[in-house]
């Protein structure tokens, strides 16, 4: 039998001995604690602090705080190191002793204003401090975009130095170009010379308005083929990588943001419309003269404003024939106008403008929300966004996009890490059809100023034809396809991709990826039966319609495997081998007709004349082999190296491969240990040369054949299996500055090959065809770029600093394999405005100017110039006219500028 007592005393011995043994379990274990602060005491939460000998990382909380527990069985008395980071901030590290019990380890983190400690992963063999990078990358973060921008292009400029973004349209919804440090083909037809675009390591096909500016943490931008090497064949323009917001620095648990903001839109300034005529009136100035046959001049006349009205208010789809002019200059010339008319005289009666009458402000939203979470080992990222943006264009919607976000990492025990993006947008525009100086914005420029674009029939119909003077269809009231031709788009992207990463060692990392890009657009454009224009033209005025279904999708895959080995504490090594693979497949259908049966019917099947149906599909493939390497020594002295060797199916057959790399190295002279100015806190002296492509257009390689009435087939480009990629070559030399570890200052030399121009040149005509795509011809672009950043205010809560950009690019054809050539653009006047000629500035403009000197003119004119009775004359502007002849005085309404009046 147990006593009572004796049992009680033995099980108090036991939980004792429980209570200690744990006790004595959980002392094994290494505890580090401690606080991270900015060097203004500010506490910083989100830091990462990591112990890569352990693979161990934690995140600081709200007040900066930290905790890492290393298990007991992992504490061998074994000497670590602790690093921590923080955007916006230099890294900073501590070595220490890792043994059982606590310890406490607090860091003081400096603003790291001009981001040399960023880390850069655009370009380079693995994610590489901005400081040891020894080329050209520029790296703009979340701290430098505090508004979100319109798009994610328009949020670099004034940043980074060589970047030149430009709107062609200022319809919303439309991408800017980018052009890196000039331009960089001669003839870029059926190609674009912007950079290559990468979101999240996917190489995207189409546009970036489809993305929310919300997302976007970072964007880093690479200048010059050394640093786009690593892309090869599609990098020779430069490379710029969007990275997106995830979870990794979040803090656990889940955390909303919400944002809105409102704004209008409107045009950036009116520009001119002429405000003077030179019709011939009357004797009051009010009445014009009508052209009648046989009879003296202004035997007739009318009334403007009446005259309109009886052309436009009649009841069909056409606006009736106006009284002619006996001079006319407008769209088309009728009389002598040179001898006879001045444009001086103002306009009779009320004067509008139409370009304010065409321009309507409308309101624009943005309206995002957005959380971020963690979860032990899983952080993630999601977003919904809506954007409206009105414009400012009177019967234009404008642009609306939808948009839904959801980026998951995940860890999985010490070795493993998976990351998944996926993004889907939808996005609705109209006005595209007005692109390009469409038929609004032409006749816009028509339009006079006694005028009323506004103005309405008796049956409530804006005027077809307000303008009277000859031209026709020109003179058509620019608001009246605005308001009667249906235009809509409607574009749904999907962007998809994951990454997995396999790190067993310190020393390896094999990471595989696989993404998915979608891009589909439907459009519609409708001219409803009864569309009514400036003259009787059964065609359109029974209507039309178009459809169109455009497809690109795009697959990209690969392999990395990256090792590290140390040679020593001051030689360490990385070397890379990479596999990729990329497949894009691009389809479109299309179809239109005229003359509709039944009016609001938008199939095509209503339409039942000119009825024509097109579609194209292309698809591309290509294989990429990378092997490369680096190394440190003594943590200033970097050297880089990489072959990049690409397979493109849109190489010519005899040319489906192509080489690219680079070699470049980075000297940190600030570092050395003989440095005499501990003022400059970072000097930096890089160079590099390197290679990137730009590949041919997907069809430059074929035979393309025309296809004529009754089916005939006409021979138009001969195709070229010897066609290669343009091949940049970079050599870029640079030296970054920093001061008092606050001031920043790059200066940046380039100067770029660009060989085996892509021209279509004429062949021979016994081959039977036109033209053919070929290698002949040389760019050489030499590029000066300086940026100076100066903080001025650096606080939590306030910034203010001030960055002063400088680049010039100078682009000459230094050789052309065929013939000097004139060239331009599709648009009206513009097909001959530049020529290519070896020496020749790409760009100069050839064209026509005004004479400003008596001396220019050819003989015998310029003996007729500059006397006060001689027929030519200066005038208010500079320019020589032909002017007055020996005439003092000239009567009302109207005369020559600066010219004597009299009765």
């Amino acid at each position: 039998m147990i006593h009572p007592r004796r049992a009680v005393f033995r099980g108090i011995v036991a939980v004792g001995a429980l209570l200690f043994s744990a006790t004595a379990a959980r002392a094994q274990d290494a505890v580090i604690t401690g606080r991270v602060i900015s060097d203004r005491q500010e506490p910083l939460g989100s830091a990462g602090l990591i112990i890569e000998e352990l693979r161990i990382t934690a995140t600081t909380t709200s007040d900066g705080r930290y905790t890492i527990t290393v298990p007991a069985a992992r504490v061998r008395g074994q000497e670590i190191v602790l690093r921590v980071r923080a955007i916006g901030f230099k890294p900073s590290s501590r070595a220490l002793t890792l043994t059982a019990g606590s310890q406490t380890i607090d860091f003081t983190l400096l603003y790291d204003v001009n981001l040399l400690q960023a880390v850069v992963v655009t370009g380079v063999q693995e994610a590489t401090e901005a400081v040891k990078v020894p080329f050209f990358v520029s790296r703009v973060d979340s701290s430098q975009m505090p508004v979100v921008g319109q798009d994610a292009l328009t949020q670099l400029k004034g940043k980074v130095p060589g970047v030149e973004i430009t709107s062609g349209s200022g319809r919303p919804g439309a991408q800017p170009s980018v052009l890196l440090r000039g331009p960089t083909s001669i003839n870029s037809q059926g190609r674009s010379q912007d950079p290559l675009y990468i979101v999240d390591g996917i190489q995207i096909s189409g546009q970036l308005p489809d993305l929310n500016p919300s997302d976007i943490e970072s964007i880093e931008v690479v200048e010059g083929a050394a640093g786009s090497a690593l892309y090869g064949a599609y990098a020779g323009n430069g490379v710029i990588n969007i990275t997106t917001r995830s979870g990794r620095r979040a803090l656990d648990g889940v955390h909303f943001s919400l944002r809105s903001e409102g704004g209008v839109g409107d045009i950036e300034r009116d520009f001119g419309l002429a405000h003077f005529q030179a019709l011939v009136t009357d004797e009051t100035g009010t009445r014009f003269c009508q052209a009648v046959t046989g009879q003296p001049l202004c035997a007739r006349t009318f009334d403007y404003n009446a005259e309109a009205a009886r052309i436009n208010n009649a009841p069909g789809d056409f606006a009736l024939n106006p009284a002619g002019f006996p001079v006319d200059p407008g769209a088309t010339i009728a009389g002598n106008t040179l001898r006879q008319r001045f444009q001086v005289s103002p306009w009779p009666g009320t004067s509008y403008n139409a370009v304010a009458q065409t321009v309507h402000p409308n309101a624009s939203t943005r309206n995002n929300a957005d959380m971020t979470g963690r979860f032990a080992g899983t952080t993630f990222y999601a977003s919904a966004s809506n954007e409206t943006d009105g414009g400012a264009i009177r019967f234009l919607q404008g642009f609306t996009r939808n948009s839904f976000r959801a980026n998951v990492d995940q860890v999985i025990g010490t070795d493993w890490t998976v990351a998944v993006r996926s993004f889907y947008s939808r996005s609705t525009q109209d006005g595209l059809n007005q692109e390009g100086g469409g038929q609004a914005f032409f006749r816009l420029t028509r339009v006079p100023a006694v005028v009323n674009v506004l103005q309405t029939d008796t049956l409530g119909r804006l005027y077809i034809r307000p303008n009277l003077q000859g031209g026709g269809s020109q003179n058509e009231n620019p608001l009246w396809s605005l308001q009667n031709t249906e235009r809509s788009d409607i574009t749904d992207r999907f962007i998809g991709g994951g990454i997995v990463q396999y790190s067993p060692t310190s020393w390896f990392k094999l990471e595989g990826n696989l993404s998915y890009d979608v891009r589909t657009q439907n459009s519609l454009q409708f001219n409803d039966k009864g569309f009514r224009t400036t003259s009787n033209n059964p065609t359109a005025n029974n209507g039309s319609i178009f459809r169109q279904n455009a497809g690109d999708r795009g697959l990209n895959a690969g392999v990395n495997a990256s090792f590290n080995h140390d040679f020593s504490a001051d030689l360490r090594t990385h070397y890379l081998l990479s596999y990729s693979y990329r497949y894009t497949y691009s389809d479109f259908e299309n179809g239109q007709g005229n003359t509709l049966l039944a009016k609001g019917i938008t199939s095509l099947i209503n339409a039942t004349a000119n009825q024509a149906i097109r579609s194209s599909v292309t698809e591309l493939r290509g294989i990429g082999l990378i092997a490369g390497g680096g190394l440190e020594y003594k943590n200033r002295y970097v050297l880089d190296g990489l072959i990049r060797r690409d397979g493109l199916s849109v190489f010519g057959s005899d040319q489906r491969w192509a080489t690219f790399g680079r070699a470049a190295a980075t000297w940190l002279v600030a570092r050395e240990p003989w440095w005499p100015v501990p003022q400059i806190s970072e000097l930096k002296l890089r160079g590099s040369y390197g290679t990137a492509g730009g590949a041919p257009n997907l069809t430059a390689q074929y035979e393309a054949f025309t296809l004529g009435a009754g089916g005939t087939f006409t021979l138009d480009v001969l195709g070229n299996s010897n066609l290669r990629p343009e091949l940049h070559k970079d050599l870029e030399a640079a030296v970054d500055v920093e001061l008092l570890n606050r001031y920043g200052l790059n200066v940046t030399y380039a100067r770029s090959t660009i060989d085996h121009q892509i021209i279509p040149v004429p062949v021979s005509a016994s081959t039977g065809f036109q033209t053919q795509w070929t290698n002949a011809g040389a760019l050489l672009n030499k590029t000066w770029e300086a940026s100076l950043n100066l903080p001025l205010i650096q606080h939590h809560d306030l910034s203010w600093s001030m960055r002063f950009i400088y680049d010039r690019n100078r682009s000459t054809i230094t050789a052309l394999d065929v013939p000097p050539f004139f060239y331009g653009s599709t648009l009206q006047a513009t097909d001959q405005i530049f020529q290519a000629k070896v020496g020749e500035r790409l760009g100069t403009f050839y064209g026509r100017r005004f004479i400003t000197s008596c001396s220019e003119l050819p003989a015998p004119y310029n003996t007729q110039c500059g006397g006060p009775t001689s027929a030519f004359q200066r005038n208010d502007d500079g320019v020589i006219v032909w002017g007055w002849g020996s005439r003092t005085t000239c009567g009302k309404p109207s005369c020559p500028v600066g010219a004597p009046r009299g009765a």
